[in-house]
């Protein structure tokens, strides 16, 4: 993503900058979306509301909400669609993505409402398709029947690279994932999840702000949200992480290692 993503109406009232990671973008197929947008999708993106910035026009930004729907907030001048979900209110910001000027570093990630999506509409590609509305748990795939055990040697070995997790689990809204650690990563918080690391091979140093803390093979580590720390493997550390869904992997940072969207093993 880029260090700063600005976006506004097609008349120029209203403009507003984003300066932090996104959480997750996706297209919806609501018969409302349909509606207001005059399209097949709304293809929205979701921020933290401290990292949006309203920088002109809030007083030309008019809300309309459908009975039993979510927000639609576009500009009186031009009537470009510009905001949703919960708008002006609530702990994430929902921006359409037509309206940014250039490229916000994420990719939509799933369909939702896709039982509501017009006849004439065929999605073509392999996002997940959520016959609802998107939720940690939804983003969940679905229970295998029969149950089968996990084992976590095979699925290390299926990729090599360093600070790239893959998930091989869900469970109650949460994600186990499994990852290789080498050098240094960035130093960086999670405002609104804990997450816990189990090593499995090698030595991981935990850098915080009070000082390290070595973690050895079947040692665990959590970290509380708002904590800043900053993982280290002077040689290459395999670990489990345990750790809400809706968890990005450099947390308040932009870093070229930000992972966006994290692949299922």
């Amino acid at each position: 993503m880029p260090e700063l993503v600005t976006g506004g109406c097609l008349c120029g009232a209203v403009r507003y900058e984003v300066d932090g990671p996104f959480l997750r973008a996706g297209h919806c197929h609501c018969s409302r979306c349909r509606k207001h947008s005059g399209a097949a999708v709304s293809t929205q993106a979701r921020v933290r509301r401290e990292r949006f910035r309203l920088l002109r026009g809030a007083e030309r930004v008019r809300v309309f909400q459908p009975a039993g729907g979510a927000v639609k907030a576009f500009c009186e001048v031009c009537g470009s669609s510009l905001f949703g979900g919960t708008w002006p209110e609530g702990e994430e910001v929902s921006i359409r993505m037509g309206s940014f000027d250039g490229d916000p570093g994420i990719r939509p990630q799933y369909h939702t409402f896709v039982d509501s999506r017009a006849p004439w509409d065929e999605i073509t590609d392999s996002l997940p398709r959520h016959p609802e509305g998107w939720s940690a748990a939804a983003a969940l795939p679905p229970p295998s029947a029969p149950l089968r055990k996990v084992s976590l040697a095979e699925k290390l070995a299926l990729f090599d690279d360093a600070w790239n997790p893959r998930i091989v689990a869900g469970l109650n809204g949460q994600h186990v994932k499994l990852a290789r650690l080498r050098g240094s990563f960035v130093w960086h918080r999670h405002e609104a999840e804990d997450e816990m690391f189990l090593v499995l091979s090698g030595t991981l140093r935990m850098d915080l702000r009070t000082g390290p803390i070595a973690i050895e093979p079947g040692e665990f580590l959590v970290v509380p949200r708002g904590v800043e720390h900053c993982p280290v493997a002077d040689a290459e550390v395999e670990v489990l992480l345990f750790e809400p869904a809706s968890t990005l992997n450099t947390g308040d940072v932009v870093d070229p290692r930000t992972r966006t969207r994290l692949e299922w093993i």
